[in-house]
């Protein structure tokens, strides 16, 4: 097997990312944190504004599985937050290469319990108990979401940037996207581009800056909602 041609890298919050040599680009930002990153644009606001613990059941569509920052964060504030109900993630990503060496990456202590999903998903592409079911698919994100896999509460839009990777920041994309989301849905992304935000309005999506509170300070990324966030007009972009 030829070299992965990646690098790792320690994060501001100690957590640890890699560099994609091939692409250019960090899987997390280096100056706010990986595992900080992951939790305050993604996890959390998804899980609040979309009322997710109140649920029966949620459906996650992971775009892309990258590192399983996602993932794996989406289950340990699930346990944290002692939610009662069942989940589903489904996770596209391509590079086979790479997920197949994750088990050499050192993950903050906070993911210790959650590193079994891990290895299943690196093994099997699949973790499933009577609460949980995760497929990792070795496929193109675009061709997931263009050929439909059923609707979701949360998109978690985490791929390559709009420059290194268009396809999955276009209208066409969003649109799809927008079909895929339950009327209460939402996607959570780390850009704020103007492109990306004018894209997702394209489509039908309401936009909202986060994160938003006084203490935050790291950069404002996109909350994109199917139905107006009430809570949220204040933050409306």
């Amino acid at each position: 097997m030829p070299p992965l041609k990646t690098a790792k890298v320690q994060t501001a919050d100690q957590s640890w990312t890699l560099y994609n040599e091939a692409v250019g680009e960090h899987y997390h930002s280096v100056g706010e944190g990986a595992l900080r990153e992951t939790l305050e644009k993604h996890i959390r606001p998804a899980l609040r504004y979309t009322n997710a613990l109140a649920k029966p059941a949620i459906r996650i569509l992971d775009i892309c599985f990258g590192l399983g920052y996602n993932t794996l964060c989406t289950f340990s504030e699930l346990e944290a937050l002692g939610f009662a109900g069942t989940v589903e993630i489904i996770s596209p990503e391509l590079d086979r290469e790479l997920i197949a060496s994750l088990h050499t990456l050192e993950y903050p202590p906070e993911l210790a319990a959650q590193l079994p999903i891990l290895n299943a998903l690196r093994t099997n592409g699949r973790y499933e108990t009577e609460r949980a079911l995760i497929t990792l698919l070795i496929t193109d994100a675009r061709e997931l979401v263009r050929g439909g896999a059923g609707e979701f509460d949360i998109v978690y839009q985490d791929p390559f940037s709009l420059h290194k990777n268009p396809s999955l920041w276009s209208v066409e994309y969003f649109c799809d996207i927008y079909r895929l989301l339950k009327t209460d849905g939402i996607l959570t992304t780390y850009s704020a581009s103007n492109v990306v935000r004018a894209n997702m309005r394209a489509c039908g999506l309401t936009l909202y800056a986060h994160p938003f509170y006084a203490a935050s300070n790291l950069r404002r990324g996109t909350i994109a909602a199917k139905t107006p966030i009430k809570a949220l007009e204040c933050l409306r972009v």
